[in-house]
């Protein structure tokens, strides 16, 4: 009885591990099954249309993709339909169309570190009521995914984890223990900032709202961009301009600005394009450089070519005139003048003072003198003259700005 049961003890163990044991496939990947549990792991990515384990396809209930591998491929578990849970290592970066076709697959963690995932990697997967995703600004990871809610998960404020939950075309925002913006909102795209702050979408319009749901400024624009830290540019009937998270408008739209940059912290300034120009704002919305750019446009001339009209004296005048009326011809060509535009100093008076050089002084309201209790004081910051420097143009009137003609 005992010499059977050890031989069977050793019968199963020899079992176990010539199933436990590991396939090199794809150079420097491996894979093994035990039991149910496939396990994949190596340091490299693994292939498009690549499953060397399909043998197995309807064994498989469990896949375990470990630290190392950093990319699984499209059609790599395509119609594996046992399978019901994946664990993905944080060292995976992008995926395809991988798990389209796991019936039964009804959980999955996707890690913060992929950034990138097929459209319809989860197609036709009805058991996967939910999927926890990292957020990417502008990715949808998937608009196939019939009846899945996605819980999109991003770091807010004090570092704790947020979800964007998306069903269909609504959105809201939940955090770890409570619904902060409902689904039934009507928003139908949800956008975080630094902060506490998110531009939302509703009915193709742009606005921005708080964590808390409460909307700083209305969804009624063409579009709402962030643009640096604290700012957001934003388009209304072609033009844009810019303000910061408060709602307050630091560039207007109505100065015709059809582009604007990034704010670049280093000058404190934003980039602009307009029609002919382009130049730069401060972070006050003062506009602190303006270069025409000069556009060459095409001209149209004519010209003739003709043929030579000596005739041969032995030909005869009918040979004579079918070739001269065959080769004259009257070309339109278009030419076109470039020239490099050329830098000219073009004196432009200060905005601020109207190129007076001088402005009221703020202290004491242009009077002079300043009352200091009860007693009238000549004024310590413009010395009794009511007049100061342009805190603009620090009384040059104005600057030398270039222009390109």
């Amino acid at each position: 009885m005992k010499k059977n049961l050890l031989v069977f003890m050793l019968l199963c163990f020899i079992t176990n591990s010539v199933g436990a044991q590991k396939n090199e496939f794809a150079g420097s990947l491996y894979w093994e099954l035990n039991g149910d549990v496939l396990t994949i792991s190596g340091n490299v990515r693994i292939p498009d249309y690549e499953d060397p384990w399909e043998k197995h396809k309807e064994t498989i209930r469990k896949v375990i993709i470990e630290r190392g591998v950093t990319y699984i491929g499209t059609w790599t578990f395509h119609d594996y339909k046992n399978i019901t849970t994946v664990e993905i290592a944080n060292t995976v970066t992008s995926m395809g169309n991988a798990f389209n076709g796991c019936s039964k697959l009804s959980q999955i963690t996707i890690p913060n570190s992929v950034t990138s995932i097929g459209d319809i990697a989860f197609y036709k997967c009805p058991s996967l009521l939910s999927l926890v995703v990292p957020y990417v600004a502008g990715k949808d990871f998937g608009q196939e995914r019939s009846s899945c809610t996605l819980y999109r998960t991003f770091e807010g404020p004090n570092q704790a984890t947020y979800y964007i939950v998306e069903s269909g075309q609504q959105r809201g925002l939940k955090s770890a223990d409570k619904w902060l913006i409902p689904l039934g909102n009507t928003y139908s795209e949800l956008v975080p900032l630094e902060g506490n702050y998110l531009i939302v979408k509703k009915n193709d319009r742009c606005g921005l709202v708080t964590f808390e749901g409460n909307e700083i400024v209305a969804p009624e624009l063409d579009a709402l961009e962030q643009c640096g830290k604290g700012y957001i540019r934003f388009k209304i009937n072609g033009f844009w301009g810019v303000m910061n998270y408060a709602g307050k408008v630091i560039i207007p739209t109505d100065r015709g600005y059809t582009k604007i940059g990034n704010y670049v912290s280093l000058t404190k300034r934003f980039p602009y394009e307009m029609d002919g120009y382009k130049g730069e704002c401060n972070n006050l919305g003062v506009q602190v450089s303006k270069i025409k750019v000069a556009t060459p446009k095409p001209t149209n001339t004519t010209t003739s070519t003709s043929s030579n009209s000596s005739n041969s004296s032995t030909s005869s005048s009918n040979t004579s005139s079918n070739s001269n009326n065959s080769n004259n011809k009257t070309t339109t060509v278009v030419v076109e003048h470039h020239h490099d535009p050329v830098p000219v100093q073009q004196w432009q008076a200060c905005f601020g003072c109207g190129g007076m050089g001088t402005m009221g002084c703020d202290n004491c309201g242009g009077s002079g003198t300043k009352y200091i209790g009860d007693r009238l004081h000549r004024c310590s910051r413009c010395n009794g003259r009511g007049i100061i420097p342009c805190n603009i143009c620090y009384g040059n009137k104005g600057q030398y700005i270039t222009v390109y003609q």
